[in-house]
């Protein structure tokens, strides 16, 4: 990845360079393209300014001065730990030209947020190249490639899509500004500073998982073990399969043991079709990809790449049960209704079985 971004980056040099010349600074170029606030918000700041000028950072997602929601704290003072750490992840390392970002399903990106759990290296932001129409997103996200705005005839068509902190999307609305150190993206808004499972889950609505990580002891290992990915059945996922937040403690141990990845980062673009994967609770899971939509065994990921501080979580429309072999809508995996009764009753022993129940 990091030599087909470096021959992607030459390539747009000699294009860039041969059309306007010599590249400007960092900041000359964010005040050039309508991102002056967010050049004086990070030259107000010598520990954002120092980020930003390093040699190690070759690409910036500046909100535009017309789209982006103010910052926290006031740009002409020194700010506060949690706003460097939020404009931090707008700071990437390496070059990463919008080519290299667009290839579907999406590219991960270290940033200079050190706020991370994850090993040592910096906090991650994903792009979603899918062009998905996802159902069942929160009212806070924008799906990729929409046209959005505030409603004051700023209104711009994303070019990309961008997941941080919370699933929160954050859309690129120009790209390719070349300056002397990398490649500047416009973006319509800051990024979001990952919360931990529990926070994420309590922001997201999925109270049943969270009832049910509680009632588990499992709160403290999930929001604090490094590189973890967590799959997060919906509430409607879990009564669809008749469980409920009164489920015993060794019960909602053994469940949830079975939608948690240690030991890997599961971001969307790590997930591929035929991979299989081991639990938690050591079970075996096998994705399946069709198209734009990514499989769980049987469970379809309805919202993806959620950032954590130590690891990332998706949202999936259905409990997962463990050793079934996805079975995709319009295939022929089940020929009769013989076969669908059949299926049922082999979810529902599995379903026992994981709770004990059988």
């Amino acid at each position: 990845m990091r030599s087909s971004a470096l021959i992607s980056f030459l390539s747009f040099l000699v294009s860039a360079g041969a059309q306007t010349g010599a590249a400007p600074s960092l900041f000359e170029a964010l005040a050039q393209n309508g991102a002056s606030k967010f050049a004086q918000t990070i030259q107000a700041d010598p520990v954002l300014l120092a980020k930003y000028t390093s040699p190690d950072v070759g690409t910036v997602f500046a909100p535009a001065d017309s789209l982006a929601l103010p910052p926290t704290s006031s740009g002409s003072r020194r700010r506060d730990t949690t706003d460097q750490q939020q404009l931090s992840l707008a700071a990437g390392h390496g070059v990463n030209v919008f080519s290299t970002l667009d290839k579907p399903p999406g590219v991960i990106i270290e940033t200079t947020n050190t706020d991370a759990n994850l090993g040592g290296q910096g906090q991650n932001i994903v792009t979603d190249a899918r062009n998905s129409t996802i159902t069942g997103q929160k009212r806070w996200l924008i799906s990729g490639r929409q046209t959005y705005g505030h409603g004051n005839g700023t209104e711009q068509k994303s070019l990309l899509a961008i997941t941080s902190g919370l699933g929160q999307v954050v859309n690129v609305i120009k790209a390719d500004i070349p300056y002397s150190g990398g490649v500047i993206h416009l973006v319509d808004n800051y990024f979001t500073i990952p919360e931990t499972v529990s926070n994420t889950a309590n922001a997201a609505g999925l109270s049943t998982f969270g009832k049910l990580a509680s009632s588990a002891n499992l709160t403290g290992s999930l929001d604090n073990t490094p590189i973890t990915t967590v799959f997060l059945p919906s509430n409607a996922a879990f009564a669809a399969a008749n469980i409920s937040t009164s489920t015993g403690a060794a019960a909602a141990a053994r469940l949830l043991g079975g939608h948690i990845l240690p030991n890997f980062l599961g971001y969307l673009p790590n997930l591929h079709d035929g991979d299989t994967l081991t639990t938690q609770g050591g079970k075996t899971l096998t994705v399946k990809v069709k198209g734009k939509d990514y499989y769980i065994n049987n469970a379809k990921i309805s919202q993806a790449n959620i950032i954590l501080p130590n690891g990332v979580a998706h949202v999936v429309d259905s409990v997962i049960e463990p050793n079934q072999v996805p079975v995709i809508a319009g295939t022929n995996s089940i020929k009769s209704a013989a076969g669908g009764v059949v299926m049922i009753m082999c979810t529902g022993l599995a379903m026992a079985f994981m709770l004990g129940t059988a």
